[in-house]
This record gives C-alpha cells, sequence and structure tokens, in this order.
C-alpha cells in the first residue's frame, strides 16, 4: 500500500476538499504557499466523517482511547499505536507504517537516529485521531492540536535540505510560522517534513476509494 498503488488518490486531486485537507494541503506546499493550520479549520465532524467513510472505526474501547493518550509511537503494537492500529485496523495500520518512511525520505529522525525517520508523521496520526474520537473537543484541545502541528510541520521545513540554504526560502518560512515556537534545536520533538501531509492523509483516507 503505497503511493504507487493505482488505488492511491493524491490529495491534490481530491474533490470537494474539505477545510481540513486544504489546510493540510497548504501545510505540504513550498514556502510561497505554506500557512499554519488554525482553529477555523478543524471541523470534527468533517474529519469524523472522512475517517468513517474511510472504513475507520472511531468507537473504540477505553484501552485504546487511554493509549492515545500516551507520548511514544514507536511501534503498532504499543504506545500510541495501540489507539492507531483499533481505528485503521492491522493491515491499514502496517500499510501506513510502510509508507511513512517512504513519504520521510530519510527525513524527520530524532536526534539524527536511524530508524526514527518520519517520527512525526505517526505523531500526527495520533494526535489527528486523538481528537477525532471526541465528538466535542474542547477549544483548548483544538488550539493544542493545531499548535503541535505547525510546531511539527516548521521545523521539518527549517530543516529540510532544499530549504536550509536558501535565505529567501527561510525567510518566507518564517513569516508562515510567525508566533509559532521554533523547536529545530529541540532533537526529541520530531519534525513533519515538508510535502508529506497532504499523502499521509490521502492514504488514510483514501487508498480504498
Amino acid at each position: 500500500m503505497t503511493p504507487d498503488n493505482p488505488n492511491f488518490v493524491p490529495q491534490s486531486e481530491l474533490p470537494s476538499s474539505t477545510r481540513f485537507e486544504q489546510a493540510l494541503q497548504r501545510l505540504s506546499g513550498g514556502p510561497e504557499t505554506l500557512a499554519q493550520i488554525r482553529p477555523s479549520d478543524i471541523d470534527i465532524n468533517e474529519i469524523r466523517q472522512s475517517l468513517t467513510e474511510a472504513g475507520c472505526s472511531l468507537d473504540i474501547g477505553e484501552a485504546e482511547r487511554l493509549a492515545l493518550q500516551e507520548r511514544q509511537f514507536r511501534s503498532l503494537d504499543s504506545g500510541r499505536g495501540v489507539g492507531v492500529t483499533a481505528i485503521l485496523g492491522r493491515e491499514r495500520a502496517e500499510g501506513m507504517m510502510e509508507l511513512i518512511p517512504q513519504l520521510a525520505e530519510g527525513r524527520g529522525k530524532i536526534g539524527g537516529k536511524e530508524g526514527t525517520e518520519g517520527r512525526g508523521l505517526r505523531q500526527f496520526v495520533a494526535d489527528t485521531f486523538k481528537l477525532a474520537i471526541s465528538e466535542k473537543p474542547t477549544d483548548e484541545e483544538i488550539n493544542n492540536y493545531c499548535t503541535r502541528v505547525n510546531e511539527r510541520v516548521f521545523k521539518g521545513y527549517l530543516k529540510a535540505k532544499e530549504y536550509k540554504g536558501d535565505e529567501n526560502a527561510q525567510t518566507a518560512i518564517t513569516q508562515a510560522f510567525a508566533g509559532v515556537e521554533d523547536k529545530s534545536d529541540i532533537g526529541e520533538f520530531s519534525s513533519i517534513p515538508p510535502a508529506t501531509l497532504d499523502k499521509l492523509w490521502a492514504f488514510i483516507v483514501c487508498i480504498f476509494h
């Protein structure tokens, strides 16, 4: 299950994108089109409907809900991976775990450690699912979610090799994420590589469409 799969539909080709999907597209564009995800982009009913229509199960047990509250996501059988697997189902969860390193292309390592590529993408999925299992998340929960996504994407763009030596790109990136904390020097905070969020979300909600 990869973007080479004939059933894989790139996010940019999807009709009638939701506000959330449009926000992910902006976060996945180049420095010139970058824009932060805002609470106004989060329509929890739309997100829940997209996941439900894709065959995800949002009615999970208490143990799986608690798993999504944890900090670590290293495998599908521990920490947050338990909750993600319950929602996606084992087969698609395994497909996601195979896809993420391909999307990351060696980027997004934690502290430069091999095997941690794309950890921020895993955390994005877990954070989104954590939000989605609540029919009425609080304003604080939505704000915290947007903050975390913006911080991860911001770090990913600042560290990206294709933009690191480009002064104009760095200026555009910094301006796009004005007000967002720069966590590029925090080794244990996982980043989201550029041009990956829209593809990952397309896999989650559209792979079987």
